[in-house]
């Protein structure tokens, strides 16, 4: 069993730069009886992250697409 957690795409999941979801989802991780099966997908530029279990998600934006689309299309094909 695997559990997926997508972060907000503006959310970045590293430690200087962290912000309030990524906190929470960090100490929820940390807490959890099931921390080896759970992981975190986002997308950021820093390489520092809060957990072990973060998968960075490649965000190519274009100029007449919705953000939004792209971040989910790119969560699903990981």
């Amino acid at each position: 069993m695997t559990i997926s957690v997508l972060l907000p795409y503006k959310e970045n999941y590293s430690f200087n730069h962290a912000g309030a979801v990524s906190l929470f989802v960090k100490d929820m991780v940390n807490e959890s009886h099931y921390k080896k099966e759970i992981l975190v997908f986002g997308s950021t530029i820093y390489k520092k992250f809060l957990t072990k279990n973060y998968v960075n998600l490649e965000l190519n934006k274009k100029i007449f697409q919705s953000t939004s689309k792209i971040y989910i299309k790119s969560f699903l094909e990981s």
